[in-house]
């Protein structure tokens, strides 16, 4: 991510009322917005997605319920993203992004909370002892911005910057499934050391259950489809016939582009 950043002093003692019990979780860009810069050649939309479901996928396993603000390669505003959050009562929000710079040689981790927001210092410096812990990577320490997602968060909220994808070897760490596995591992342990810092139940861990067929399913299964579905099946087809002219489509695409990102972003950093 490019913009301007500030190192923050130690982060105050944890006095939340509040255990949450909900993750939103963000991975960054997605759609036409691939994130990063133009020397970068690994899609940080994809990484950011992959990580996320990995985060997710184990935070459900510790017994907490998640919200994605993207579960596919799709652009969402970053105001939509926000909301997403907001509208969620006793949750966190989690935004996971990876870094880039203009050169080849930056590396190493960082983790944000907005600015003057004291009541996220905890999370993120939970989250960002685990990242250097369990990665190994270069600590670039608990930073403050003013990002949107953050500055517009009405929650408990961080931004994470899993590494350098205009770094070679950083990159070839962060496309290998094992190393976004230790990211992962990182968010997740972080997260469930803060709640349980500010005096958070144990979580029951769930059990994912495999669904039994029914009678029905298990009786018919080599029948065709009834009427009913083929029918349904044909009013969506229709309904994809009326879509938006692409000309259309990419005039309002262009316009979410310029409102989404704030003037002090929009020349040239696709980042947020």
């Amino acid at each position: 991510m490019v913009g301007c950043v500030f190192l923050v002093s130690a982060a105050p003692q944890i006095s939340e009322a509040w255990v949450f019990d909900t993750v939103v979780l963000d991975p960054g860009h997605g759609g036409w917005d691939k994130g990063g810069l133009r020397n970068v050649k690994l899609p940080e939309k994809n990484m950011t997605l992959l990580t996320a479901l990995a985060v997710r996928d184990r935070l459900e396993s510790a017994g907490l319920e998640v919200v994605m603000t993207r579960e596919t390669d799709v652009y969402i505003p970053l105001s939509d993203r926000v909301s997403i959050g907001n509208s969620h009562s006793n949750a966190i929000f989690v935004s996971i992004h990876y870094n880039a710079d203009y050169g080849s040689s930056g590396n190493g981790v960082e983790t944000y909370c907005g600015r003057g927001s004291a009541k996220s210092v905890p999370l993120r410096d939970a989250i960002h002892r685990q990242l250097v812990r369990k990665t190994g990577a270069k600590d670039r320490n608990p930073r403050t911005a003013g990002f949107y997602v953050l500055r517009y968060s009405n929650k408990v909220a961080v931004l994470v910057e899993g590494g350098f994808l205009s770094n070679p070897r950083e990159a070839g760490k962060i496309a290998t499934e094992e190393y976004r596995g230790l990211i992962a591992d990182a968010i997740t342990q972080g997260i469930l050391d803060y709640r349980e810092n500010i005096g958070g139940s144990p979580l029951p861990r769930k059990k994912k259950e495999k669904p039994e067929p029914s009678d029905e399913s298990s009786n018919n299964s080599g029948n065709k489809k009834p009427d009913k579905d083929k029918d349904k099946e044909k009013s969506a087809k229709d309904s994809d016939k009326k879509a938006k002219p692409a000309a259309i489509k990419k005039k309002e695409d262009d316009a979410d582009r310029d409102n989404d990102y704030p003037p002090e972003w929009r020349a040239g950093v696709v980042h947020y």
